[in-house]
């Protein structure tokens, strides 16, 4: 049985993006990477080349989650440790 209906994780890739644009530039080139895997997977699903549509998929998924989490380390570790950075700016501003 031919399932054409792949999921190419085209909305998780969006998010993606905008998460990359918002909390760290440094992950776009990732988010730009399962843009275009998305994209070739939709592709190969319209050429009705099923496997190596669900291996496009598999990697935009992988790249799409690679960079939110990237991209949200540096929220989450400020979230975390702001006392400290504060803790440690005021230092700064009191021993100049």
């Amino acid at each position: 049985m031919n399932d054409t209906n792949i999921n190419t994780h085209f909305v998780l890739v969006v998010i993606a993006i905008i998460i990359s644009c918002l909390g760290g530039f440094w992950t776009i080139p990732l988010a730009l990477a399962a843009l275009v895997f998305s994209l070739r997977a939709s592709d190969l699903v319209y050429q009705n080349r099923m496997e190596e549509a669900k291996n496009m998929a598999w990697w935009a998924a992988l790249f799409g989650w690679l960079t939110i989490g990237f991209a949200l380390i540096p929220i989450i570790l400020i979230v975390i440790f702001s006392g400290t950075i504060l803790a440690l700016l005021g230092a700064a501003i009191a021993a100049g």
